[in-house]
Protein backbone atom coordinates (compact mmCIF):
# COMPACT_ATOMS: atom_id res chain seq x y z
CA UNK A 1 0.00 0.00 0.00
CA UNK A 2 1.56 3.31 -1.39
CA UNK A 3 0.86 6.41 0.32
CA UNK A 4 2.24 10.04 -0.39
CA UNK A 5 5.66 10.89 1.50
CA UNK A 6 4.22 14.00 2.30
CA UNK A 7 0.92 13.29 3.04
CA UNK A 8 1.46 10.42 5.41
CA UNK A 9 4.41 12.99 7.54
CA UNK A 10 1.92 15.67 7.78
CA UNK A 11 -0.61 13.33 8.87
CA UNK A 12 0.99 10.61 11.96
CA UNK A 13 3.77 12.97 12.73
CA UNK A 14 3.16 17.03 12.39
CA UNK A 15 -0.77 16.88 13.17
CA UNK A 16 -0.98 13.98 15.96
CA UNK A 17 -4.84 14.60 16.33
CA UNK A 18 -5.98 14.27 12.72
CA UNK A 19 -5.05 10.66 13.00
CA UNK A 20 -8.41 8.27 12.16
CA UNK A 21 -1.93 8.08 22.10
CA UNK A 22 2.17 9.03 24.68
CA UNK A 23 2.42 11.37 27.26
CA UNK A 24 2.06 14.71 28.15
CA UNK A 25 2.83 11.90 27.94
CA UNK A 26 6.27 11.80 28.40
CA UNK A 27 7.11 14.78 30.31
CA UNK A 28 9.92 17.20 29.42
CA UNK A 29 12.70 15.11 30.94
CA UNK A 30 15.52 18.14 30.17
CA UNK A 31 13.37 20.36 31.91
CA UNK A 32 13.43 18.98 35.32
CA UNK A 33 17.76 19.74 35.38
CA UNK A 34 17.08 23.78 35.69
CA UNK A 35 14.74 23.72 38.04
CA UNK A 36 15.41 27.89 38.07
CA UNK A 37 13.67 28.26 35.23
CA UNK A 38 9.75 29.52 36.10
CA UNK A 39 9.12 27.02 33.72
CA UNK A 40 10.37 23.68 35.61
CA UNK A 41 7.48 24.50 38.38
CA UNK A 42 5.41 22.97 35.90
CA UNK A 43 6.75 19.67 37.06
CA UNK A 44 6.95 20.86 40.46
CA UNK A 45 5.30 23.81 42.10
CA UNK A 46 8.21 23.10 44.98
CA UNK A 47 10.74 23.89 42.27
CA UNK A 48 12.07 28.01 43.08
CA UNK A 49 14.34 30.10 41.62
CA UNK A 50 17.37 32.26 41.96
CA UNK A 51 15.98 35.36 41.44
CA UNK A 52 13.40 37.35 43.28
CA UNK A 53 11.38 38.28 40.47
CA UNK A 54 10.03 36.23 36.98
CA UNK A 55 8.39 37.79 34.06
CA UNK A 56 6.94 36.28 31.48
CA UNK A 57 4.96 38.34 28.42
CA UNK A 58 2.82 37.38 25.76
CA UNK A 59 4.76 35.08 23.11
CA UNK A 60 7.86 35.04 24.08
CA UNK A 61 8.14 33.63 27.09
CA UNK A 62 7.51 30.28 26.65
CA UNK A 63 6.50 28.15 23.54
CA UNK A 64 6.54 23.88 23.91
CA UNK A 65 5.58 21.28 21.72
CA UNK A 66 5.45 17.37 21.68
CA UNK A 67 4.58 14.52 19.81
CA UNK A 68 4.98 11.10 20.45
CA UNK A 69 4.42 7.33 19.40
CA UNK A 70 4.91 4.60 21.72
CA UNK A 71 3.79 1.87 19.22
CA UNK A 72 6.33 2.72 16.39
CA UNK A 73 8.34 5.49 14.47
CA UNK A 74 7.45 6.32 11.06
CA UNK A 75 10.42 4.02 9.72
CA UNK A 76 9.51 1.42 11.89
CA UNK A 77 5.74 1.68 9.90
CA UNK A 78 7.80 1.93 6.23
CA UNK A 79 9.64 -1.05 4.65
CA UNK A 80 12.84 0.73 4.90
CA UNK A 81 14.72 4.28 6.06
CA UNK A 82 13.02 6.99 4.16
CA UNK A 83 10.55 4.76 2.23
CA UNK A 84 7.05 5.67 1.49
CA UNK A 85 5.79 2.16 1.29
CA UNK A 86 3.94 1.36 4.18
CA UNK A 87 3.44 -2.25 6.11
CA UNK A 88 0.15 -2.04 7.75
CA UNK A 89 -0.42 -5.64 8.13
CA UNK A 90 2.80 -5.93 10.55
CA UNK A 91 1.75 -2.95 12.19
CA UNK A 92 0.28 -5.42 15.63
CA UNK A 93 3.70 -6.88 15.91
CA UNK A 94 5.61 -3.80 16.29
CA UNK A 95 3.55 -2.03 18.61
CA UNK A 96 3.34 -3.05 22.22
CA UNK A 97 -0.57 -4.53 23.75
CA UNK A 98 -1.47 -1.01 25.05
CA UNK A 99 0.02 2.15 23.13
CA UNK A 100 -0.39 5.65 23.07
CA UNK A 101 0.07 8.84 20.73
CA UNK A 102 0.22 12.35 21.69
CA UNK A 103 0.26 15.72 20.58
CA UNK A 104 1.00 18.75 22.59
CA UNK A 105 1.12 22.73 22.45
CA UNK A 106 1.64 25.04 24.82
CA UNK A 107 1.87 28.84 24.77
CA UNK A 108 2.46 30.98 27.99
CA UNK A 109 0.46 33.96 27.64
CA UNK A 110 1.80 35.68 30.87
CA UNK A 111 3.39 34.78 34.26
CA UNK A 112 4.49 36.42 37.16
CA UNK A 113 6.62 35.15 40.07
CA UNK A 114 7.50 37.43 42.78
CA UNK A 115 9.55 36.29 46.49
CA UNK A 116 7.70 37.90 49.54
CA UNK A 117 9.81 37.06 52.47
CA UNK A 118 10.81 33.46 51.89
CA UNK A 119 7.64 32.46 50.31
CA UNK A 120 7.43 32.52 46.64
CA UNK A 121 3.72 33.89 45.12
CA UNK A 122 2.88 33.00 41.44
CA UNK A 123 0.49 33.53 38.41
CA UNK A 124 0.25 32.59 35.36
CA UNK A 125 -2.11 32.32 31.80
CA UNK A 126 -0.88 29.01 29.68
CA UNK A 127 -2.81 28.42 26.59
CA UNK A 128 -3.21 24.54 25.85
CA UNK A 129 -3.97 22.16 23.14
CA UNK A 130 -3.32 18.46 24.00
CA UNK A 131 -4.57 15.15 22.28
CA UNK A 132 -3.92 11.65 23.33
CA UNK A 133 -4.81 8.51 21.96
CA UNK A 134 -4.41 4.97 23.28
CA UNK A 135 -4.95 2.23 21.17
CA UNK A 136 -4.13 -1.67 21.63
CA UNK A 137 -2.37 -3.57 18.84
CA UNK A 138 -6.20 -5.66 18.39
CA UNK A 139 -6.96 -2.11 16.99
CA UNK A 140 -4.06 -1.89 14.08
CA UNK A 141 -5.10 -5.82 13.27
CA UNK A 142 -8.41 -4.42 12.88
CA UNK A 143 -7.64 -1.19 11.16
CA UNK A 144 -5.23 -2.77 8.60
CA UNK A 145 -7.73 -4.66 7.31
CA UNK A 146 -6.61 -8.22 8.36
CA UNK A 147 -10.79 -8.96 9.27
CA UNK A 148 -11.31 -10.78 5.43
CA UNK A 149 -7.82 -12.57 5.98
CA UNK A 150 -9.28 -15.86 6.33
CA UNK A 151 -7.54 -17.03 9.40
CA UNK A 152 -8.78 -13.91 11.55
CA UNK A 153 -12.51 -15.88 10.58
CA UNK A 154 -14.49 -15.92 13.75
CA UNK A 155 -11.84 -13.64 15.45
CA UNK A 156 -12.85 -10.90 18.63
CA UNK A 157 -10.60 -7.72 18.54
CA UNK A 158 -10.65 -6.24 22.09
CA UNK A 159 -11.20 -2.82 21.48
CA UNK A 160 -11.36 -2.05 25.31
CA UNK A 161 -8.58 -0.27 25.62
CA UNK A 162 -8.81 2.47 23.09
CA UNK A 163 -9.95 5.86 23.67
CA UNK A 164 -9.06 9.11 22.64
CA UNK A 165 -9.09 12.72 23.92
CA UNK A 166 -8.90 16.14 22.62
CA UNK A 167 -8.48 19.44 24.60
CA UNK A 168 -8.32 22.99 24.11
CA UNK A 169 -8.39 25.15 26.69
CA UNK A 170 -6.92 28.38 28.74
CA UNK A 171 -5.26 27.57 32.32
CA UNK A 172 -5.55 30.81 34.93
CA UNK A 173 -3.35 29.38 38.05
CA UNK A 174 -1.97 30.55 41.36
CA UNK A 175 0.40 28.71 42.61
CA UNK A 176 2.01 29.42 46.27
CA UNK A 177 5.34 27.48 47.71
CA UNK A 178 7.76 28.13 51.14
CA UNK A 179 10.27 26.05 53.24
CA UNK A 180 9.05 24.83 56.17
CA UNK A 181 10.50 22.50 59.28
CA UNK A 182 8.62 19.37 60.49
CA UNK A 183 10.73 17.49 63.47
CA UNK A 184 14.12 19.42 62.58
CA UNK A 185 14.00 18.85 59.13
CA UNK A 186 13.59 21.44 56.57
CA UNK A 187 12.03 21.23 53.17
CA UNK A 188 10.10 22.87 50.60
CA UNK A 189 6.38 22.22 49.68
CA UNK A 190 4.52 23.92 46.91
CA UNK A 191 0.69 23.92 45.47
CA UNK A 192 -0.61 25.19 42.33
CA UNK A 193 -4.68 25.86 41.99
CA UNK A 194 -6.34 26.54 38.70
CA UNK A 195 -9.17 27.75 36.78
CA UNK A 196 -9.55 25.86 33.35
CA UNK A 197 -11.25 27.78 30.48
CA UNK A 198 -12.38 24.95 28.37
CA UNK A 199 -13.23 26.41 24.16
CA UNK A 200 -13.17 22.77 22.57
CA UNK A 201 -13.01 18.93 23.40
CA UNK A 202 -13.55 15.49 21.60
CA UNK A 203 -13.76 12.27 23.88
CA UNK A 204 -14.00 8.80 22.97
CA UNK A 205 -13.94 6.04 25.91
CA UNK A 206 -15.63 2.68 25.10
CA UNK A 207 -16.27 0.89 28.26
CA UNK A 208 -16.15 -2.69 27.02
CA UNK A 209 -15.81 -2.61 23.08
CA UNK A 210 -15.47 -6.08 21.42
CA UNK A 211 -15.58 -5.89 17.32
CA UNK A 212 -16.01 -10.14 16.21
CA UNK A 213 -15.64 -10.93 12.36
CA UNK A 214 -17.71 -14.05 10.97
CA UNK A 215 -17.03 -17.76 10.21
CA UNK A 216 -16.56 -16.84 7.14
CA UNK A 217 -14.42 -13.82 7.65
CA UNK A 218 -16.61 -10.98 5.87
CA UNK A 219 -19.25 -10.44 8.32
CA UNK A 220 -18.40 -7.80 11.49
CA UNK A 221 -20.18 -7.46 14.61
CA UNK A 222 -20.42 -5.12 17.43
CA UNK A 223 -21.06 -5.52 20.97
CA UNK A 224 -21.45 -1.66 21.47
CA UNK A 225 -21.81 1.66 19.16
CA UNK A 226 -19.00 3.73 18.65
CA UNK A 227 -19.75 7.04 20.63
CA UNK A 228 -17.26 10.36 20.95
CA UNK A 229 -18.59 13.54 23.17
CA UNK A 230 -17.89 16.78 21.43
CA UNK A 231 -18.22 20.41 22.74
CA UNK A 232 -17.34 23.95 20.99
CA UNK A 233 -16.91 21.51 17.53
CA UNK A 234 -19.90 21.63 15.55
CA UNK A 235 -22.03 24.51 14.99
CA UNK A 236 -24.52 26.08 17.79
CA UNK A 237 -27.00 26.49 14.86
CA UNK A 238 -26.44 23.79 12.60
CA UNK A 239 -26.58 20.07 14.39
CA UNK A 240 -24.56 18.40 11.58
CA UNK A 241 -21.75 21.71 10.27
CA UNK A 242 -18.47 21.64 11.86
CA UNK A 243 -17.73 25.54 12.95
CA UNK A 244 -16.13 27.54 15.36
CA UNK A 245 -17.57 30.53 16.82
CA UNK A 246 -16.92 34.35 17.09
CA UNK A 247 -16.41 34.07 20.59
CA UNK A 248 -14.74 30.38 20.79
CA UNK A 249 -12.19 32.39 22.95
CA UNK A 250 -14.21 34.47 25.55
CA UNK A 251 -16.42 31.76 26.34
CA UNK A 252 -16.25 30.99 29.57
CA UNK A 253 -19.75 28.25 30.15
CA UNK A 254 -16.82 25.10 29.95
CA UNK A 255 -15.04 25.72 33.39
CA UNK A 256 -12.45 23.55 35.35
CA UNK A 257 -10.73 23.07 38.23
CA UNK A 258 -7.20 21.40 38.81
CA UNK A 259 -4.43 21.49 41.03
CA UNK A 260 -0.47 20.69 41.57
CA UNK A 261 1.66 20.06 44.50
CA UNK A 262 5.23 19.41 45.46
CA UNK A 263 7.63 18.87 48.20
CA UNK A 264 11.63 19.17 48.09
CA UNK A 265 13.33 17.52 50.89
CA UNK A 266 17.05 18.15 51.35
CA UNK A 267 18.44 14.74 52.80
CA UNK A 268 22.05 16.11 53.53
CA UNK A 269 24.13 18.84 52.06
CA UNK A 270 24.36 17.74 48.68
CA UNK A 271 21.57 14.76 48.04
CA UNK A 272 17.72 15.71 48.06
CA UNK A 273 14.93 14.43 46.75
CA UNK A 274 11.52 15.59 45.48
CA UNK A 275 7.95 14.57 44.01
CA UNK A 276 5.58 16.37 42.25
CA UNK A 277 1.71 15.76 41.36
CA UNK A 278 0.36 17.72 38.48
CA UNK A 279 -2.63 18.10 36.62
CA UNK A 280 -5.47 16.79 39.16
CA UNK A 281 -8.88 17.83 37.65
CA UNK A 282 -11.70 18.21 35.11
CA UNK A 283 -13.08 20.33 33.00
CA UNK A 284 -17.32 20.43 32.75
CA UNK A 285 -18.21 20.98 29.26
CA UNK A 286 -22.16 22.34 28.74
CA UNK A 287 -21.64 24.57 26.17
CA UNK A 288 -22.67 23.07 22.26
CA UNK A 289 -22.22 19.24 22.96
CA UNK A 290 -22.98 16.70 20.39
CA UNK A 291 -22.67 13.02 20.22
CA UNK A 292 -20.81 11.87 17.27
CA UNK A 293 -22.70 8.57 16.90
CA UNK A 294 -21.65 5.15 14.74
CA UNK A 295 -24.27 2.74 15.00
CA UNK A 296 -21.29 -0.57 14.88
CA UNK A 297 -24.31 -2.86 16.24
CA UNK A 298 -24.96 -3.04 12.96
CA UNK A 299 -24.57 -5.73 11.12
CA UNK A 300 -21.96 -5.48 8.33
CA UNK A 301 -22.30 -8.49 5.60
CA UNK A 302 -19.52 -7.24 4.14
CA UNK A 303 -19.11 -6.51 0.20
CA UNK A 304 -18.99 -8.86 -2.91
CA UNK A 305 -15.00 -8.86 -3.57
CA UNK A 306 -15.61 -10.14 -7.17
CA UNK A 307 -18.05 -7.64 -8.41
CA UNK A 308 -15.40 -4.97 -6.70
CA UNK A 309 -12.66 -6.41 -8.30
CA UNK A 310 -14.52 -6.80 -12.19
CA UNK A 311 -14.87 -2.90 -11.67
CA UNK A 312 -12.17 -1.09 -14.02
CA UNK A 313 -12.34 1.48 -11.77
CA UNK A 314 -12.18 -0.12 -8.46
CA UNK A 315 -9.96 1.88 -5.80
CA UNK A 316 -10.20 1.82 -1.76
CA UNK A 317 -12.52 5.06 -2.10
CA UNK A 318 -15.39 2.49 -3.51
CA UNK A 319 -14.25 0.42 -0.88
CA UNK A 320 -14.60 3.06 1.60
CA UNK A 321 -17.84 4.43 0.21
CA UNK A 322 -19.81 0.59 0.46
CA UNK A 323 -18.48 0.67 4.57
CA UNK A 324 -19.71 4.06 4.96
CA UNK A 325 -23.00 3.38 3.68
CA UNK A 326 -23.27 0.43 6.34
CA UNK A 327 -21.57 2.28 9.20
CA UNK A 328 -23.42 6.09 8.59
CA UNK A 329 -22.38 8.12 11.21
CA UNK A 330 -24.79 10.89 12.63
CA UNK A 331 -24.75 13.42 14.93
CA UNK A 332 -27.39 14.43 17.89
CA UNK A 333 -27.49 16.69 20.73
CA UNK A 334 -26.31 15.64 24.64
CA UNK A 335 -26.11 17.24 27.66
CA UNK A 336 -23.21 18.35 29.56
CA UNK A 337 -20.33 16.11 30.83
CA UNK A 338 -17.08 15.77 32.47
CA UNK A 339 -13.87 15.29 31.21
CA UNK A 340 -10.99 14.00 33.48
CA UNK A 341 -7.36 15.83 33.08
CA UNK A 342 -4.33 12.93 32.09
CA UNK A 343 -2.32 13.49 35.68
CA UNK A 344 1.05 13.10 36.16
CA UNK A 345 4.11 12.28 38.85
CA UNK A 346 7.28 13.71 38.71
CA UNK A 347 9.95 12.17 41.03
CA UNK A 348 13.23 13.34 41.15
CA UNK A 349 16.69 12.47 43.14
CA UNK A 350 19.20 15.70 42.86
CA UNK A 351 22.60 15.16 44.01
CA UNK A 352 24.87 18.82 43.78
CA UNK A 353 28.72 18.36 43.12
CA UNK A 354 30.38 21.74 44.18
CA UNK A 355 28.58 24.76 42.76
CA UNK A 356 28.94 24.10 39.43
CA UNK A 357 27.59 20.73 38.90
CA UNK A 358 24.38 19.08 39.82
CA UNK A 359 22.72 15.54 38.37
CA UNK A 360 19.24 14.76 38.48
CA UNK A 361 17.98 11.22 38.52
CA UNK A 362 14.26 11.71 37.05
CA UNK A 363 11.26 9.20 36.73
CA UNK A 364 7.87 10.38 35.70
CA UNK A 365 4.56 8.42 35.77
CA UNK A 366 1.16 9.24 34.23
CA UNK A 367 -2.14 7.60 33.61
CA UNK A 368 -4.68 7.58 30.18
CA UNK A 369 -5.95 4.19 30.35
CA UNK A 370 -2.77 2.25 32.18
CA UNK A 371 0.11 3.81 33.80
CA UNK A 372 3.29 4.59 31.55
CA UNK A 373 6.68 5.88 32.83
CA UNK A 374 9.53 7.61 31.47
CA UNK A 375 13.30 7.71 33.33
CA UNK A 376 15.92 10.35 32.86
CA UNK A 377 19.57 11.29 34.35
CA UNK A 378 20.27 14.60 33.63
CA UNK A 379 23.32 16.75 34.08
CA UNK A 380 23.31 20.87 34.75
CA UNK A 381 27.19 22.73 34.30
CA UNK A 382 26.41 26.04 35.47
CA UNK A 383 29.62 27.84 33.63
CA UNK A 384 28.93 31.23 35.73
CA UNK A 385 26.26 33.69 36.04
CA UNK A 386 25.42 33.96 32.44
CA UNK A 387 25.03 30.51 30.76
CA UNK A 388 24.06 27.26 31.93
CA UNK A 389 24.34 23.89 29.71
CA UNK A 390 22.12 20.67 30.27
CA UNK A 391 22.51 17.41 28.84
CA UNK A 392 19.94 13.98 29.14
CA UNK A 393 19.77 10.89 28.73
CA UNK A 394 16.28 9.03 28.85
CA UNK A 395 14.37 6.20 28.18
CA UNK A 396 10.92 6.54 26.87
CA UNK A 397 8.39 4.30 24.67
CA UNK A 398 10.89 1.57 24.71
CA UNK A 399 13.81 3.70 22.80
CA UNK A 400 16.75 5.77 24.52
CA UNK A 401 17.21 9.50 23.95
CA UNK A 402 19.41 12.41 24.48
CA UNK A 403 18.45 15.90 25.15
CA UNK A 404 20.28 19.35 25.64
CA UNK A 405 19.52 22.29 26.94
CA UNK A 406 20.72 25.76 27.00
CA UNK A 407 20.03 28.77 29.27
CA UNK A 408 21.60 32.29 28.73
CA UNK A 409 21.20 34.68 31.04
CA UNK A 410 22.81 38.73 29.54
CA UNK A 411 21.14 41.27 32.04
CA UNK A 412 17.62 40.49 32.73
CA UNK A 413 16.64 38.32 29.89
CA UNK A 414 17.14 34.27 30.70
CA UNK A 415 16.97 32.89 27.33
CA UNK A 416 16.20 29.26 27.44
CA UNK A 417 16.38 26.43 24.46
CA UNK A 418 15.45 22.86 25.64
CA UNK A 419 14.82 19.66 23.86
CA UNK A 420 14.52 15.38 24.15
CA UNK A 421 15.69 13.03 21.78
CA UNK A 422 17.81 15.50 19.94
CA UNK A 423 20.35 13.09 18.45
CA UNK A 424 19.19 10.74 16.08
CA UNK A 425 18.88 10.38 12.52
CA UNK A 426 16.92 13.07 10.30
CA UNK A 427 16.08 12.68 6.78
CA UNK A 428 14.42 14.81 4.56
CA UNK A 429 11.86 14.61 1.35
CA UNK A 430 12.86 12.48 -1.49
CA UNK A 431 10.87 15.07 -3.66
CA UNK A 432 12.13 18.12 -1.69
CA UNK A 433 8.21 19.38 -1.15
CA UNK A 434 9.23 18.93 2.78
CA UNK A 435 12.27 21.83 3.76
CA UNK A 436 12.71 20.42 6.51
CA UNK A 437 14.61 17.44 8.02
CA UNK A 438 12.44 15.24 10.07
CA UNK A 439 13.66 12.98 12.76
CA UNK A 440 11.51 9.45 11.73
CA UNK A 441 13.56 7.00 13.82
CA UNK A 442 12.22 8.94 16.96
CA UNK A 443 8.90 8.05 18.76
CA UNK A 444 8.74 11.33 20.63
CA UNK A 445 9.99 14.94 20.37
CA UNK A 446 9.64 17.33 23.03
CA UNK A 447 10.68 21.03 22.52
CA UNK A 448 10.34 24.10 24.91
CA UNK A 449 12.03 27.69 24.11
CA UNK A 450 11.31 31.26 25.40
CA UNK A 451 12.63 34.45 26.96
CA UNK A 452 12.11 35.23 30.76
CA UNK A 453 12.57 38.70 32.54
CA UNK A 454 14.40 38.17 35.72
CA UNK A 455 15.63 40.52 38.32
CA UNK A 456 16.91 40.10 42.05
CA UNK A 457 19.26 37.64 42.11
CA UNK A 458 19.80 35.89 45.11
CA UNK A 459 23.39 34.32 46.29
CA UNK A 460 22.03 32.49 49.56
CA UNK A 461 18.76 31.16 48.88
CA UNK A 462 16.95 28.47 49.42
CA UNK A 463 16.63 26.30 46.18
CA UNK A 464 14.88 23.08 45.02
CA UNK A 465 16.48 21.33 47.37
CA UNK A 466 15.44 22.97 50.02
CA UNK A 467 18.68 23.56 52.08
CA UNK A 468 19.62 26.48 53.76
CA UNK A 469 23.52 27.84 52.62
CA UNK A 470 25.34 24.91 54.17
CA UNK A 471 28.68 26.27 51.93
Amino acid sequence: MRLHFKTLLAAIFLSGNLVCNFIYAQSEMTLAAFDNLYQSSYLNPAFTSDHKVSLGLPGISSIYFGVGNSGFSFNELTLGAGSNQIKLNALAGIAGKNNLLYQKLGVDIFHLRYKKGNAYLSFHIIHKQQFYWSYPADFLDFASGNFFNPDYSGKTFDLSNLKASFFHYNEYAFAYNKPATWQDKSFIYGFRFKFLQGLSNMLLSPADMKIQTGKSGEAITSNQDFVVHTSGIFSENELNKFGIQGNYFTNFKNPGLAFDAGIAVPLNKKLTVAAGLTNIGFIYWTNNTRDLNMPLKEIFNGVNASNLLLTRDFNTISLSDTIKQQFLPFISSRGSYVAWLIPGLNLNVKYSLGKKWNFQLTGFFEKYKVVRSSIALTGQLKLNRVLSLAGSASFTFNQFNTGLGLVLKPGPFQFYLLCDNLFTTYYTDPEGKIPVPLPLDSRNINIRTGINIVWGAQRNQQRLSGRRNYD
